[in-house]
């Protein structure tokens, strides 16, 4: 989807509250050059902050660390049980450079939701630091 289309459909979930399995992957959520976020934003507005999502899938969206920042409140839904951020860069800057704070606010918001049964990291690039957070998080 191009950001136009995607912006589009993103609006037309502000009434669909009974949305639960949504797959998004590969649709360029952060615009072009993955540096800017209409697409991203509007998801946060439109879809996290008013469905009851169960399963969600953002694979393949260049997903970098500040848009991480970005989903993080997403991740406190409280019907969220599987989340698959597979094939982004999760503790990555946009502009490719390690940058581990994305990664540290997801861990913190997962050791608040008591919901999340699955949580899809593969491809990732994830350093020793970001296995150890994980580990925690798990136990």
């Amino acid at each position: 989807l191009g950001q136009p289309s995607l912006v589009k459909l993103l609006d037309s979930f502000k009434h669909k509250k009974n949305i639960k399995i949504l797959d998004l992957s590969a649709n360029g959520l952060l615009g072009p050059e993955g540096n800017r976020f209409p697409g991203l934003a509007h998801f946060c507005l439109r879809v996290l902050s008013t469905t009851s999502l169960v399963h969600l899938d953002l694979t393949f969206n260049e997903i970098h660390a500040e848009a991480v920042k970005m989903l993080s409140n997403g991740i406190s839904i409280p019907s969220l049980l599987c989340l698959d951020l597979s094939h982004n860069r999760v503790s990555e800057e946009p502009r490719g450079g390690y940058d581990p704070s994305g990664w540290n606010i997801l861990m913190g918001r997962l050791q608040l939701n008591h919901t999340l049964t699955c949580l899809k990291v593969a491809d990732n690039r994830l350093g020793n630091a970001e296995c150890i957070e994980l580990a925690k998080v798990a136990e």
